[in-house]
């Protein structure tokens, strides 16, 4: 079958199923708010995408986050934060446009792999709504997961567009599809290096075509494997500590055990899960790593059996090459973990497609009923979609309740501490500290890490419990005595009781221990309590409350050169140059504060105040005005602007 065939029999309009039921099962998810886990560091706290700017994108494309290089992933937010700041609708929108277009691309690649165009849709629609892909599209902080994936999809897609038409070597690389197929390759590695395994895919894509010129077939690939080793080796840099922290023969093991477990999630998408942790021994005489790997040799061997039979041995293959990738994951923050629901977003589709393909092979005998034929393999088909949505639709909503999502987390790994320690967070957003302490006193009995003690410390000091406060951050110092996050917090403490003094002496130790660092992201994006502009501004407060303005200024211009987004400093600074008699000056950096934070009340009655005291009554007027949008009872507004006559 020709691919205009495919057009003339409009059979194309199929194609545009998948994206439509993707979008009508994940439309609910997309009132979300942001996630407890990581969307923080990569997107709200991360300064790095407040600003689409030369300066950004050198420090995107020239640093790791700090262990993934994903350079276009923070492009990306910074599109979305232009769109519409930090409003989670925008960047749960992104992520599910991508998606629909994942899903598009999937009938696509296997029509022009197959020229089979109902077992096309059949794979695109089983991996619109698998439950294993949720964590990928509702998950912001997993952009670089489905935006590499769209690019690895658009390029073998344009691949199998390229060769097609192609009679020789030299034909292809002449033509149109070939490059962009390799532009594409190259944006799917700069959102995420997983994408390595693309010219892999290729030579499997050649192979099952039955593309017998050895010599051209590795020739047209050479561009895309030196691409590949050059992200290879930027992605070892960001991962060389990681993977040192395990023996080679521990990696084998749990990466045996990871194919068995992501093959078994893949199949049957039960209790799927944020964390899938390795808490024991990893060892070759442990039952379970011992039976996944028998088990992985009898699959195997079932494979080498049925190696004639090209589909399904292109699907096994799909599946462990676009998943080899997750063995270099096994380590992050001192802990082990097997796998994650994203990691197998591309991995899927090689289970669905060898799945659906012996459906089809097997079932395809047909009955009618009330004058209508239908398959036996449709019907299952139909069935499996039905059972799959709801599934869908539940954990997309449940990353948008973080205490269910966590509380979930528990139940399935109540050893984990940090299952206890999310939990614990997510109890402390909605207010419920006497379970927020409680969660974090059970992680601290599983393992105790210094910042587990600053979060109970946070929770007793916002409740008013500052003695208790105090001694939670010093039993996390005791663990971990120059910590900033720690010391930092145990300064607020200390500025919430009036302890001035112990605070200033906090905030110091908390500088000194976040020295510059060499690499530029972290003077980007590092927790904000961690963050020098932050501690730099507590100790300018402090300063100004004591009456020395022109200490309070130059700590607050030193904050705002380490973060010029920081809006408080911005305020700050130009309370302190009102203080200071220096009115021109504040008024510029009370517009700072405004742009930056363009809800915060206090900045726009000053600055109100401050233009009518200089004759700029239009603008004064305007200030007092938008006050009164955010706070319509506001009586200084009120009365400035009916003295102003406006």
């Amino acid at each position: 079958m020709r691919t205009t065939e495919f057009l003339r029999k409009h059979e194309w309009l199929l194609m545009l199923l998948p994206p439509l039921l993707a979008l009508l099962v994940y439309l609910p998810s997309l009132r979300n708010g942001f996630a407890l886990v990581d969307d923080g560091l990569l997107i709200f706290e991360n300064n790095l995408v407040r600003e689409l700017s030369l300066k950004t994108l050198r420090v995107a494309f020239t640093s790791y986050d700090p262990e993934l290089y994903i350079p276009l992933t923070f492009v990306s937010y910074q599109f979305d934060y232009l769109l519409g700041g930090y409003n989670p609708l925008i960047y749960h929108l992104t992520n599910l446009l991508l998606h629909m277009g994942s899903t598009f691309l999937v009938s696509a690649f296997i029509f022009y792999l197959t020229k089979r165009s109902k077992l096309a849709i059949a794979c695109a629609l089983l991996f619109a709504i698998h439950p294993i892909t949720v964590e990928t599209v509702v998950w912001a902080a997993a952009r670089k997961d489905v935006l590499s994936g769209f690019f690895f999809l658009l390029s073998a897609t344009l691949y199998l567009l390229s060769i097609q038409k192609q009679s020789t070597l030299r034909s292809t690389f002449t033509s149109f599809w070939y490059w962009l197929s390799f532009f594409a390759f190259l944006l799917a590695l700069l959102s995420k290096v997983t994408a390595i395994t693309l010219p892999l895919i290729l030579l499997l894509c050649d192979l099952h075509r039955g593309r017998r010129d050895y010599k051209e077939v590795v020739l047209e690939k050479t561009p895309y494997f030196l691409l590949a080793l050059l992200f290879g080796l930027i992605a070892l840099f960001g991962k060389a500590t990681l993977l040192a922290e395990r023996s080679p023969l521990e990696h084998f093991l749990l990466a045996c055990k990871m194919v068995i477990l992501a093959l078994s999630k893949i199949l049957v998408p039960l209790r799927l899960s944020v964390f899938y942790p390795e808490l024991g021994e990893v060892t070759l005489f442990h039952p379970t790593f011992l039976l996944s790997l028998l088990i992985l040799i009898i699959l195997g061997a079932v494979v080498w059996m049925f190696r004639q039979k090209k589909l399904l041995l292109f699907g096994a293959l799909f599946f462990l090459i676009t998943l080899a990738p997750a063995a270099l994951t096994f380590m992050k923050g001192g802990n082990t973990f097997l796998f994650s629901d994203r990691y197998a977003y591309l991995p899927s589709l090689g289970v669905i497609f060898l799945a659906a393909h012996l459906l089809d092979e097997n079932f395809r005998r047909k009955f009618s009923i009330i004058n209508f034929q239908f398959s036996i393999s449709s019907v299952v088909l139909f069935f499996v979609l039905l059972t799959f949505i709801p599934l869908t639709i539940t954990r997309s909503l449940l990353w948008g309740d973080s205490v269910s999502l966590f509380a979930k987390e528990v139940e399935q790994s109540p050893q984990f501490y940090l299952a206890h320690i999310n939990l614990g967070a997510s109890l402390h957003r909605m207010g419920k500290s006497d379970q927020a302490i409680a969660e974090f006193r059970r992680a601290i009995e599983l393992h105790p890490i210094p910042n587990t003690y600053g979060l109970i410390g946070e929770v007793e000091a916002e409740r008013g419990k500052y003695v208790e406060a105090v001694r939670a951050f010093e039993e996390g110092l005791m663990l971990l005595p120059e910590d900033p996050e720690l010391l930092y917090g145990l300064g607020q403490v200390y500025a919430f009781m009036g302890e001035g003094d112990k605070a200033f002496t906090s905030y110091e130790r908390a500088l000194n221990a976040t020295k510059a660092s060499d690499d530029p992201y972290r003077s980007f994006a590092r927790r904000i309590s961690a963050r020098r502009d932050m501690i730099l501004l507590r100790m300018g407060v402090l300063t100004g409350e004591r009456g020395d303005h022109e200490r309070a200024l130059a700590l607050y211009t030193q904050a705002i050169e380490e973060n010029p987004f920081n809006a408080e400093a911005h305020y700050n600074a130009a309370v302190s140059l009102g203080n200071l008699a220096r009115n021109d000056e504040a008024i510029a950096e009370y517009a700072k504060a405004v742009d930056f934070n363009p809800q915060d009340l206090r900045a726009r009655i000053n600055l109100g105040i401050l233009l009518a005291r200089a004759g700029r009554t239009l603008e004064a007027i305007r200030e007092f005005r938008e006050a009164l949008k955010i706070d319509p009872t506001n009586t200084v507004a009120k009365e400035a602007l009916k003295a102003l006559g406006g």
